[in-house]
Protein backbone atom coordinates (compact mmCIF):
# COMPACT_ATOMS: atom_id res chain seq x y z
CA UNK A 1 0.00 0.00 0.00
CA UNK A 2 3.05 2.24 0.71
CA UNK A 3 3.81 1.89 -3.52
CA UNK A 4 1.92 2.63 -6.47
CA UNK A 5 0.85 -0.17 -8.50
CA UNK A 6 2.66 1.13 -11.20
CA UNK A 7 5.99 0.98 -9.41
CA UNK A 8 5.19 -2.34 -8.26
CA UNK A 9 4.59 -3.54 -11.66
CA UNK A 10 7.34 -1.86 -13.33
CA UNK A 11 9.48 -3.44 -10.54
CA UNK A 12 7.76 -7.19 -10.81
CA UNK A 13 8.88 -6.64 -14.84
CA UNK A 14 12.38 -6.04 -14.18
CA UNK A 15 12.87 -8.55 -12.18
CA UNK A 16 11.70 -10.70 -14.03
CA UNK A 17 13.41 -10.16 -17.53
CA UNK A 18 16.64 -12.04 -16.57
CA UNK A 19 14.41 -14.76 -15.06
CA UNK A 20 12.50 -14.94 -18.87
CA UNK A 21 15.65 -14.46 -20.62
CA UNK A 22 17.31 -17.96 -18.98
CA UNK A 23 13.84 -19.71 -19.81
CA UNK A 24 13.38 -18.41 -22.93
CA UNK A 25 17.17 -19.05 -24.20
CA UNK A 26 16.82 -22.78 -23.25
CA UNK A 27 13.30 -22.95 -24.49
CA UNK A 28 14.35 -21.31 -27.95
CA UNK A 29 17.48 -23.06 -28.19
CA UNK A 30 15.86 -26.83 -27.85
CA UNK A 31 13.24 -25.76 -30.08
CA UNK A 32 15.00 -24.30 -32.72
CA UNK A 33 16.99 -26.76 -33.13
CA UNK A 34 14.42 -29.74 -32.73
CA UNK A 35 12.64 -28.44 -35.36
CA UNK A 36 15.32 -28.20 -37.75
CA UNK A 37 14.87 -24.25 -38.76
CA UNK A 38 17.17 -23.19 -41.09
CA UNK A 39 20.40 -22.75 -38.76
CA UNK A 40 21.79 -19.00 -39.74
CA UNK A 41 22.92 -16.69 -36.67
CA UNK A 42 20.72 -13.80 -38.00
CA UNK A 43 17.70 -15.84 -38.27
CA UNK A 44 18.29 -17.63 -34.76
CA UNK A 45 18.52 -14.75 -32.65
CA UNK A 46 16.01 -13.17 -34.53
CA UNK A 47 13.35 -16.08 -33.35
CA UNK A 48 14.45 -15.91 -30.11
CA UNK A 49 13.62 -11.93 -30.14
CA UNK A 50 10.70 -12.43 -31.15
CA UNK A 51 9.79 -15.30 -28.50
CA UNK A 52 11.34 -13.34 -25.64
CA UNK A 53 9.69 -10.24 -26.60
CA UNK A 54 5.85 -12.35 -27.19
CA UNK A 55 6.39 -13.59 -23.75
CA UNK A 56 6.89 -10.31 -22.06
CA UNK A 57 3.59 -9.04 -24.01
CA UNK A 58 1.76 -12.55 -23.22
CA UNK A 59 2.98 -11.93 -19.26
CA UNK A 60 2.43 -8.54 -19.57
CA UNK A 61 -1.49 -8.81 -20.52
CA UNK A 62 -1.80 -11.52 -17.89
CA UNK A 63 -0.83 -8.96 -15.46
CA UNK A 64 -3.22 -6.44 -16.99
CA UNK A 65 -6.30 -8.72 -16.74
CA UNK A 66 -5.05 -9.57 -12.74
CA UNK A 67 -4.77 -5.92 -12.31
CA UNK A 68 -8.29 -4.89 -13.52
CA UNK A 69 -10.78 -7.98 -11.99
CA UNK A 70 -10.35 -8.35 -7.93
CA UNK A 71 -11.43 -12.49 -7.91
CA UNK A 72 -9.33 -14.81 -9.84
CA UNK A 73 -12.41 -16.51 -11.09
CA UNK A 74 -12.97 -13.71 -12.89
CA UNK A 75 -9.41 -12.88 -14.24
CA UNK A 76 -9.08 -16.43 -15.38
CA UNK A 77 -11.80 -16.54 -17.02
CA UNK A 78 -11.14 -13.48 -19.29
CA UNK A 79 -7.66 -14.67 -19.57
CA UNK A 80 -8.73 -17.70 -21.28
CA UNK A 81 -11.03 -16.31 -23.48
CA UNK A 82 -7.94 -13.68 -24.27
CA UNK A 83 -5.82 -16.56 -25.24
CA UNK A 84 -8.56 -18.34 -27.17
CA UNK A 85 -9.31 -15.23 -28.81
CA UNK A 86 -5.77 -14.05 -29.14
CA UNK A 87 -4.66 -17.72 -30.64
CA UNK A 88 -8.18 -18.03 -33.13
CA UNK A 89 -7.26 -14.40 -35.35
CA UNK A 90 -3.76 -15.07 -35.41
CA UNK A 91 -4.48 -15.14 -39.39
CA UNK A 92 -3.69 -19.33 -38.99
CA UNK A 93 -6.20 -20.62 -37.91
CA UNK A 94 -9.18 -18.43 -39.85
CA UNK A 95 -7.57 -16.84 -42.47
CA UNK A 96 -7.07 -12.91 -42.90
CA UNK A 97 -9.58 -12.86 -45.47
CA UNK A 98 -12.05 -14.72 -44.17
CA UNK A 99 -12.42 -13.09 -40.95
CA UNK A 100 -16.25 -10.77 -40.72
CA UNK A 101 -15.19 -7.27 -41.35
CA UNK A 102 -16.29 -6.46 -37.52
CA UNK A 103 -13.90 -8.55 -36.32
CA UNK A 104 -10.79 -7.53 -38.52
CA UNK A 105 -9.59 -4.93 -35.99
CA UNK A 106 -8.92 -7.93 -33.65
CA UNK A 107 -6.11 -9.14 -35.73
CA UNK A 108 -4.38 -5.55 -35.58
CA UNK A 109 -4.18 -5.49 -31.78
CA UNK A 110 -3.05 -8.98 -31.38
CA UNK A 111 0.76 -9.42 -30.59
CA UNK A 112 0.58 -13.48 -31.10
CA UNK A 113 -0.24 -12.37 -34.80
CA UNK A 114 2.31 -10.03 -35.40
CA UNK A 115 4.73 -12.60 -33.44
CA UNK A 116 3.53 -15.61 -35.83
CA UNK A 117 4.26 -13.51 -38.95
CA UNK A 118 7.69 -12.32 -37.75
CA UNK A 119 8.51 -15.99 -37.31
CA UNK A 120 6.75 -16.76 -40.88
CA UNK A 121 8.79 -14.40 -42.81
CA UNK A 122 11.95 -14.99 -40.43
CA UNK A 123 11.92 -18.64 -41.68
CA UNK A 124 10.84 -18.00 -45.09
CA UNK A 125 12.21 -15.29 -46.49
CA UNK A 126 16.01 -17.01 -47.77
CA UNK A 127 14.02 -19.70 -49.07
CA UNK A 128 12.67 -20.04 -52.95
CA UNK A 129 10.99 -22.78 -53.53
CA UNK A 130 10.93 -25.07 -57.46
CA UNK A 131 7.75 -26.20 -58.80
CA UNK A 132 8.38 -29.43 -59.91
CA UNK A 133 4.74 -30.58 -60.70
CA UNK A 134 1.17 -28.99 -60.96
CA UNK A 135 -1.82 -30.46 -59.37
CA UNK A 136 -4.13 -31.42 -61.40
CA UNK A 137 -2.77 -32.78 -64.02
CA UNK A 138 -2.80 -35.65 -66.32
CA UNK A 139 -5.33 -37.54 -68.69
CA UNK A 140 -8.40 -34.98 -68.54
CA UNK A 141 -6.85 -31.82 -67.08
CA UNK A 142 -5.51 -30.65 -70.40
CA UNK A 143 -7.50 -27.74 -70.69
CA UNK A 144 -7.35 -26.60 -66.84
CA UNK A 145 -5.86 -22.65 -66.57
CA UNK A 146 -2.43 -22.44 -65.22
CA UNK A 147 -4.71 -20.17 -62.63
CA UNK A 148 -6.37 -23.34 -61.65
CA UNK A 149 -3.21 -25.22 -61.15
CA UNK A 150 -0.79 -25.09 -57.83
CA UNK A 151 2.28 -26.73 -57.18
Amino acid sequence: AMYYPFIESLAHMVVDIPIMFVIQGVFSVLLYFLVDLQRTVSQFFIFLLVVFTMTTMVKGFFRLVAAVFKEESSAMSVAGIGVLVFSLYTGYTIPWLSILGALRWITYLNPLGFSFESLMMNEFHTLSGTCSTLVPQGPGYENVLLANQVC
